[in-house]
């Protein structure tokens, strides 16, 4: 199967982040690029082919495609009906009228599709959300204003712990954190593991358990405890649901 190449116009910006040790070069997306790689995917290239078409790495390649996946509504579709299935369990446990703040609902929010009492969020304005805010700017307007919801949605593509001290101002029940950090268990990139999670000092230790020990215990040195009531391991992403159980004064 012949590989065609990306013309080099859709190329973004190059950028290098300096770390103490290292310098680590990166490439924007364009959206020329996004779709360049979602049409070679529908025409059932690899991930190591579209990484030599794109002139990028595998690990980025096969990142992005998930992230693409799942904006067009085409993710797992065992993973999609577990974790909603898991959404309705979790609110039933906590009480049918809670409230959700939806941080990362993307194309798709389960609480509002499902008439919820839901605020929405994506910083993708081309998303109906109620506000397109960056999730951490997102939280701080929230807090600020001093809203409260029984439950904290945390679904982000990133790790959902840079953001678990915000959602815990906010959260009165229940919190929700989709754990995507799995998928570098994959790559053996414990260099993006170590810096969210210091427990985790091998790749044999990046585990769902690892990591939702971590969790717990950085939430207990903010004040708060918390109890995993539904833990799903789907290989390459987690999804725990934690009921907020006690809050220190």
């Amino acid at each position: 199967m012949d590989i065609p190449k990306m013309p080099n116009k859709y190329k973004g910006k190059e950028r290098i982040a300096h770390h103490k040790d290292y310098d680590l070069k990166s490439r924007d997306w364009t959206r020329e690029e996004e779709d360049w790689l979602w049409n070679l995917y529908k025409k059932g290239y690899t991930i190591k082919q579209c990484a030599f078409s794109l002139d990028r790495g595998e690990v980025a390649t096969g990142i992005k495609l998930k992230r693409l996946k799942k904006r067009y509504n085409e993710y797992n579709e065992t993973h999609l009906k577990d974790k909603y299935e898991s959404n309705l369990e979790f609110i039933n446990l906590l009480g049918k009228n809670v409230t959700v703040l939806d941080v990362f609902c993307g194309v798709y929010s389960y609480y509002e599709k499902r008439k919820f009492n839901v605020v929405t969020n994506d910083k993708d304005k081309k998303i109906d959300a109620m506000y397109h805010m960056d999730a951490d700017k997102f939280l701080d307007f929230i807090i600020s204003k001093g809203d409260r919801f029984d439950i904290v949605d945390l679904d982000p593509f990133g790790a959902s712990i840079t953001y678990l001290e915000k959602a815990l101002k906010i959260a009165d029940k229940g919190l929700i954190m989709t754990l995507g950090e799995l998928g570098h268990r994959r790559w053996k990139r414990l260099d993006f593991i170590g810096k969210h999670y210091p427990n985790i000092t091998k790749v044999e230790d990046i585990t769902i358990d690892n990591m939702i020990e971590h969790i717990i215990n950085h939430a207990k040195e903010l004040g708060y405890t918390l109890e995993v009531v539904i833990k799903k391991d789907w290989g390459n992403i987690g999804r725990v649901y934690f009921k907020i159980i006690g809050k220190n004064s």
